[in-house]
């Protein structure tokens, strides 16, 4: 008999503080999420959760860390300029993933 293998469930790693406005005008709270890739490595990437109008949107990898206490670090020194870029090249939640949690829709593969 196989192994079983078990999804791997983004986490959190923090939110910041500054909303981030799109094109639109929409206010958006970032969050940062990661997932462990194997070996230490973690790849993150970033959440865009709308306050009124607007849709929930995520970035592709945003970083590869060696450890999740490093892929914290890099999100503490994420700027608001970073974050505005990032909102940018968002997108959609829905197409972004296949993986859902019930609160926040689809994760990465």
């Amino acid at each position: 008999m196989g192994a079983i293998h078990y999804p791997v469930i983004p986490e959190f790693i923090c939110e910041y503080r500054t909303m981030v406005r799109d094109a639109e005008g929409y206010e958006y709270q970032a969050r940062v999420y990661g997932v462990p890739q194997g070996k230490g490595i973690w790849d993150g990437w970033i959440v865009f959760f709308p306050e009124a109008g607007g849709g929930l949107r995520r970035t592709d990898r945003e970083t590869e860390q060696a450890s999740r206490r490093d892929l914290a670090s890099w999100a503490a020194r994420v700027t608001p300029s970073y974050l505005e870029g990032a909102l940018e090249r968002s997108q959609p939640f829905r197409e972004a993933g296949s993986r859902a949690p019930e609160h926040v829709g689809s994760w990465p593969e």
